[in-house]
């Protein structure tokens, strides 16, 4: 059968032109798909090249890579400049990652912190690349005028530097200090109980600070850099073994210069105990006179390879409003901090209030030899407290045992009910931290952790049994199985967590760069289980592997545990724990897995089953 089909002169006109044009359409996609299969490399560069030009004028971040120019035959970081966009004056957050040391040298420091910038404020940054043989690992730095590297007049103008590592493979890129050997921490050890053995972060019991890695009191900066093979910082290291200094302005222990000159070398060799104008912490010189930040943080040894630098607005301007809100109240009107801690009493603590950094000596409490107070003589609003104990850094690489600071809001607080409590002890470890360089310290810009969790938040996840790495969702590749690792913050979003309340004591934790939602590979609840993000939460059916409680121990850490039934009910299995490079079992190394609590009498200890929260939300 033959079927004919009539068109009027009309229809095959609308017919012709419909046909013409989907010709066309294939044609078109044919010649841009050969364009693109011909070109694929030089698409990709391109690609590459507008996707970076974007970041950089981005309205909201903005990140840098290492470039270096040539200098008097060496290599030396170039100017990166960033201008604040118009309309976008706001609260930025800065984070720096220091080069590591050339060769196998040591890893470069993290530093991070907020400030306020207004629009068309230009900042300069600095970062250095990783050589191939032995040599200084250069810092990363933001600046307030532009210069060469060791430009003394340019270099005067820091305010953040993420110090770089030594050449020798354990010449971290320090904190308050240089870093060394001595300071390196490999990580917690738990045996196959998941019981701890020896510190938490894996110091060795004669961590120390190293004295000589600074230059001496006087001596103009310039001249220490690029004459060794110890780490750049804001205080060179003059020797291979050690890596700098790094530098933020505004975080208490960290010492400004004067007149381009070194005035402090370190909070642990000067016995200072009132404030003078030599102990400014904040960036005195430059075109902007006081220029600070708030809610600083500092990891020594934290940066494998080139250094990195990114900074975000993360709060807009308001008019009218002139601070950022701060999320711990208690640290409001203090006349008076009370620390009492069993591993040694508490010689030192600095506070920041408004970038003023106060350095204040204890008083002995009555009665008590454990406990110390620091007396503030009139009301302060306390931005930041941080506490050593033991003189001259002896207490560092201890555990903190059944540490606590308490406050005191008045004149006088005589009974117990009236001091208010920022960290206080629990049954479930008598440990809270191990005290590095940084000492202990409390935020005001972080929330209470003596209380329950806020109801939302965006979190940055540290195992206990770490002072370099945060829970991690694998990168997604081709075998991309949701695994959590335990790896170096990069200020990743498969670093950041978000949190949210969905009942009485349950939480579901999904991962910002996958949306994903924590849980239970297997959806086991068995001691030794791995712990993945790879499935969606499902809000109605509640995958009992994909609900946990988080529950603050009020010493400033947490424990998550697994809501699911316990596989052995006789096992005090489901808190997570973070295991490090110590574990026996390769496989689990880095891992985040199912812990096993130990129980002594009814209660389950969680020495090394536990977890910091930092909060990402302002």
């Amino acid at each position: 059968m033959v079927i004919k089909v009539k068109l009027n002169n009309k229809g095959f006109a609308i017919s012709t032109i419909v046909y013409g044009l989907a010709v066309m359409g294939i044609l078109l996609i044919a010649m841009i798909m050969a364009t693109l299969s011909n070109n694929r490399t030089n698409s990709y560069q391109l690609s590459k090249s507008i996707e970076e030009e974007l970041n950089r004028i981005s309205k909201r971040t903005a990140t840098f890579e290492a470039r270096e120019v040539s200098d008097g035959g060496s290599s030396m970081p170039e100017a990166q400049e960033y201008r604040v966009p118009e309309g976008q004056s706001g609260w930025y957050k800065i984070e720096l990652w220091g080069a590591q040391g050339g060769g196998n040298g040591g890893y470069g420091a993290y530093t991070s912190g907020i400030t306020y910038l207004e629009e068309g404020s230009i900042l300069f940054f600095y970062l250095g690349k990783h050589k191939s043989t032995a040599s200084s690992g250069r810092e990363t730095d933001v600046r307030l005028t532009r210069g060469e590297y060791n430009n003394e007049e340019s270099l005067a103008t820091r305010i953040m530097v993420a110090a770089g590592g030594g050449a020798g493979s354990m010449a971290i890129g320090g904190t308050l200090s240089g870093g060394w050997e001595k300071t390196y921490a490999p990580g917690g050890t738990l045996n196959d109980s998941y019981a701890l053995s020896g510190t938490l972060n894996g110091y060795t019991s004669d961590y120390s600070v190293g004295s000589h890695v600074q230059p001496s009191v006087g001596t103009t900066i310039s001249s220490f850099f690029g004459t060794s093979k110890g780490g750049d910082g804001y205080y060179p290291s003059n020797n291979q073994d050690y890596g700098g200094i790094s530098y933020i302005s505004g975080y208490a222990g960290s010492l400004a210069m004067k007149d381009k000159k070194v005035i402090n070398k370190s909070i642990f060799e000067s016995q200072k105990t009132t404030y003078n104008e030599e102990d400014n912490t904040y960036h005195t010189e430059g075109p902007i006179e006081k220029r600070y930040f708030i809610d600083g943080r500092m990891i020594a040894g934290a940066n494998k390879g080139d250094g990195e630098a990114k900074i975000e607005r993360i709060v807009d301007k308001v008019e009218g409003v002139d601070l950022l809100n701060k999320k711990n109240p208690n640290l409001n009107g203090v006349f008076t901090v009370r620390d009492c801690n069993d591993n040694g009493a508490a010689t030192k603590m600095i506070i920041m209030s408004n970038g003023d950094m106060k350095t204040i000596s204890p008083t002995e409490v009555s009665g008590n030899t454990k406990c110390k107070d620091f007396n503030l003589t009139n009301a302060t609003n306390i931005d930041e407290l941080a506490i050593w104990h033991g003189t001259g850094g002896t207490g560092l690489g201890k555990n903190l045992e059944n540490n606590t600071i308490m406050v005191c809001q008045k004149a006088n607080c005589t009974a117990d009910g009236e001091w208010i409590y920022l960290k206080k002890t629990t049954n479930r470890t008598k440990y809270s931290e191990t005290e590095t360089t940084t000492g202990t310290r409390i935020s005001a810009y972080q929330f209470d952790s003596t209380t329950t969790l806020p109801d939302t938040g965006t979190y940055y996840i540290q195992p206990v049994l770490t002072d370099t790495r945060f829970l991690t969702v694998e990168s997604n590749t081709v075998s991309f199985e949701g695994k959590v690792r335990i790896d170096y913050l990069k200020g990743l979003r498969r670093q950041m967590w978000s949190i949210e309340k969905v009942a009485p004591n349950e939480y579901k934790i999904i991962d910002t760069a996958n949306y994903k939602a924590l849980s239970i590979d297997g959806n086991e609840n068995s001691t030794g289980k791995m712990v993945i993000s790879y499935n969606d939460f499902n809000e109605t059916t509640r995958v009992p592997s994909q609900r946990w409680n988080i529950i603050p121990l009020g010493n400033g850490t947490y424990t998550i545990e697994s809501l699911a039934p316990r596989k052995n009910a006789s096992t005090p299995s489901g808190a997570l724990v973070g295991l490090t490079d110590s574990w026996s079992s390769a496989s689990l190394r880095n891992h985040l897995v199912v812990g096993n609590a130990t129980k002594s009498g009814s209660v389950e200890k969680v020495d090394g089953l536990r977890f910091k929260l930092i909060k990402l939300d302002y």
